[in-house]
């Protein structure tokens, strides 16, 4: 009997499936049930890829993955599916390919969704790099009233410092947590699920193109009662869309709003529906001026290949640098430190794309901004 399936789907992103296939069989060679060493698989569905060469597909076999050749691209939910129906597994590893796990994370959480019954899902706290240096941000249950007040931040500055300070909150105590937390949504990038739960639930929509399929299965699971679960001291290393960005004709941004629309007529009711619908229409028809308008001031570093440093008028004892993709830091990783500047971290800084980013400093335990920058990242 295989006790854990690893669950791969591969969309030109070959070079990373090799990588998480490799972790996670290494992983896996190490866990053992009752004394015993388990046994494990792992599953890599390739959707078509247009782009990933034969010896690149046989690369994942050889690293000792079982490669489905789709022969079409159904999305990430119906890719999902086919390499479920085809594992054997009573546990399984819903895994991007984009991932790596820390030694011990895949035992610890393959351990924990096992002992507890009522746990529906288990996942780890994410980082960015190897080296820790910047965690990825918390994953929340898209609702109306978030939409509602992302909307109010993209029209109002005022409004957008709220939501900033409240997700702030919420995503401090989450970067610190210290043992195992209930949330309501936890990344889709890498979870442990039973296959008896993940089957209960029907496992992933498949009328969701990409995006949102995670959000709608974890909304399945706690509606059937079960918790999901963030386990902090098991780890993995998120390339964070690393895949996406290599699939440039994906088309990435229409996919997630075709699924965003679809995620809110399906569970928002007709009355939702209208006001999602409402939303969408403010942040169309405002002026261009209005959106994404800064919260506080913010110092333009320029452009640079290298790491940048921020200075700070001041030393301080303990902070946390929030570092996001748009001014408003809807959805920020977050970094701590202490001292007069933050130094972003190399390696960290070394994987991200060339485009423009937004860090901001918040002194602890006030969380009071202590300085906002931007810098937009050369390629090298």
């Amino acid at each position: 009997m295989i006790d854990l399936s690893g669950v791969v789907v591969n969309y030109n992103s070959a070079a990373f499936a090799r990588g998480a296939v490799r972790s996670f069989l290494e992983e896996g060679r190490r866990l053992r049930i009752g004394g015993r060493p388990a046994q494990v698989e792992a599953i890599v569905v390739d959707n078509a890829s247009p782009n990933d060469e034969p010896q690149a597909l046989a690369a994942i076999e050889a690293e000792g993955a079982r490669l489905l050749l789709h022969g079409r691209n159904p999305g990430y939910a119906g890719g999902m599916n086919v390499g479920v129906r085809a594992s054997a597994g009573r546990v399984l590893a819903i895994l991007n390919p984009d991932i790596e796990f820390a030694p011990g994370a895949l035992g610890r959480l393959f351990d924990y969704v096992d002992a507890n019954r009522d746990c529906g899902a288990v996942g780890a706290k994410n980082y960015l790099d190897r080296d820790r240096g910047i965690v990825l941000p918390r994953n929340h249950l898209p609702g109306l009233l978030a939409h509602l007040r992302q909307t109010l931040g993209h029209l109002s500055p005022a409004w957008a410092a709220r939501y900033a300070a409240h997700r702030t909150r919420e995503a401090h105590a989450y970067w610190t947590a210290e043992g195992p937390t209930d949330l309501d949504m936890l990344s889709g990038c890498a979870f442990l699920i039973r296959r008896e739960v993940f089957e209960e639930v029907g496992g992933f929509d498949e009328g969701y193109p990409l995006y949102y399929e995670d959000a709608d299965l974890f909304r399945a699971l706690r509606r059937a009662g079960y918790r999901c679960v963030h386990l902090p001291e098991a780890e993995i290393f998120h390339f964070w869309s690393r895949s996406v960005s290599a699939t440039a004709n994906a088309d990435p941004m229409r996919r997630f709003a075709v699924a965003q629309r679809r995620y809110f007529a399906k569970h928002g009711g007709p009355l939702g529906f209208l006001l999602y619908a409402l939303c969408q229409a403010a942040i169309e028809r405002a002026p261009r001026g209005w959106l994404r308008r800064p919260m506080d001031r913010i110092e333009d570093l320029g452009a640079r290949q290298d790491p940048p440093s921020m200075p700070f008028n001041r030393r301080i004892g303990a902070f946390l640098a929030e570092i996001a993709g748009d001014p408003l830091f809807i959805l920020a990783g977050g970094a701590y430190g202490s001292g007069d500047r933050f130094e972003f971290p190399r390696a960290a800084w070394e994987g991200l794309d060339p485009v423009r980013y937004y860090v901001r400093v918040l002194e602890l335990p006030s969380l009071e901004p202590a300085g906002t920058w931007t810098v937009q990242k050369l390629p090298r």
